[in-house]
């Protein structure tokens, strides 16, 4: 399986919403995370996204995981991971779900 290195931050403007960014041949690949739950601000400067095809990477999806401490670790519900260390350690070890939509530019 493919895997590609970007960037994954809790979005300053909502507590529940976080923002992934990859470039893959080319094109920049992002994905919007809207959690169930509040986090506080994290930035993980090197996620690592893993996928089967760039098909994976497109449309709604699901998804469940971690993030806390020191890392993020999130499944998308087509088998696509997000993993990292957090740039800086927070407070909480939560576990995470909801929904979140791919965009491509």
């Amino acid at each position: 399986m493919p895997s590609v290195e970007g960037t994954v931050v809790r979005e300053i403007d909502a507590n529940s919403r976080v923002i992934g960014t990859w470039e893959i041949d080319g094109r920049t690949n992002t994905f919007t995370f809207n959690l169930s739950n509040s986090m506080p601000m994290f930035k993980s400067g090197a996620a690592t996204l893993t996928y089967d095809t760039t098909d994976d990477l497109t449309g709604t999806c699901t998804f469940q995981g971690l993030i806390g401490r020191n890392q993020i670790k999130v499944t998308l519900d087509d088998a696509v991971t997000v993993s990292g260390s957090l740039d800086t350690a927070i407070r909480v070890n939560a576990s995470v779900n909801g929904t979140g939509i791919w965009q491509q530019s």
